[in-house]
């Protein structure tokens, strides 16, 4: 008799094949998940609607599906350095199908607001989908930039999650699309959070383009950020100051790659790290004390 563990251990291992199957040969492309009770991305009890929607790709739906949780080295960060009891906001650049602001909203109920940033429509209406539940949120369908208008959007086909405006991004062997979406400048874009005056955890995902928009946020901004997290792409990068990088770096005392916690970082290391084009990269952690 085949044990239960077994199955599920196949399950897994033919998931890139079945997510392929399902979509290459049966045109599913996208699908509905109850998250099972006390996974990061379940929903409390009664809250509706408790089923989420992914796109069916090989890389997120292939996490989401094994795990029920999104990179939740993020989440174990966010929880070590946030405070559980008193208020604060989310400012969620790259949002994707909002899988990261979900989890947010889940597991830290003193969460009161949440910005959340998706250019692409088929992500946004996800994101809408999956962040329903919650009155907390406004989702804007535009990608934060040093400007306001458009620009070409690049998006790889087998990895809903590999969309930019950095066309770089795109690995060399894959095919992608190009689209044009709206733009929004950030500076101005970043009144609104401050404004609220909550303390801010500010994440931004987007493939390459987190430096750039970074170094476009004001001076006046940054105090109002108690932590946050920027993915490091070594790709080549639009360009932007590297002294204006590392002045917005040297505000935050605690450093870390989540790929290794107990290591705190200097500013310095963080800039060698993207010295490079060899196309790894890291997420980067910070915040004050």
């Amino acid at each position: 008799m085949i044990e239960m563990a077994e199955l599920v251990h196949g399950f897994h291992a033919n998931l890139p094949v079945t997510l392929s199957l399902l979509r290459d040969f049966c045109g599913v492309r996208q699908f509905d998940l109850v998250p099972r009770a006390g996974t990061p991305l379940a929903l409390p009890a009664g809250a509706t609607p408790a089923a989420m929607r992914l796109h069916c790709d090989k890389v997120i739906a292939r996490q989401v599906l094994r795990d029920h949780a999104w990179q939740v080295e993020e989440l174990n960060f966010a929880k070590a350095v946030m405070p559980a009891d008193s208020p604060f906001a989310l400012v969620d650049v790259g949002a994707n199908m909002g899988l990261f602001s979900r989890q947010f909203l889940v597991q830290f109920p003193n969460l009161a607001q949440v910005w959340a940033y998706e250019p692409n429509p088929d992500n946004h209406a996800l994101l809408l989908h999956n962040l329903a539940f919650s009155p907390k949120v406004q989702a804007h369908r535009v990608a934060l930039s040093d400007s306001e208008g458009q620009a070409d959007f690049y998006e790889e086909q087998d990895n809903c999650g590999n969309y930019s405006l950095n066309s770089a991004a795109m690995p060399p062997e894959q095919q992608f699309k190009v689209a044009r979406v709206q733009t929004r400048a950030v500076a101005t874009e970043c009144l609104t959070w401050h404004q609220s005056g909550l303390p801010l955890f500010y994440k931004s995902d987007t493939q390459g383009f987190d430096e750039k928009i970074a170094c476009a946020l004001p001076d006046s901004f940054w105090p109002s950020v108690k932590a946050g997290i920027l993915e490091l792409w070594r790709i080549d990068k639009p360009e932007h100051s590297r002294e204006r990088l590392r002045a917005v770096l040297d505000q935050f005392p605690r450093k870390i790659f989540l790929r290794d916690p107990r290591r705190l970082l200097a500013t310095d290391e963080i800039l060698a790290f993207l010295d490079s084009q060899d196309r790894n990269h890291h997420d980067l952690g910070f915040w004050r004390p």
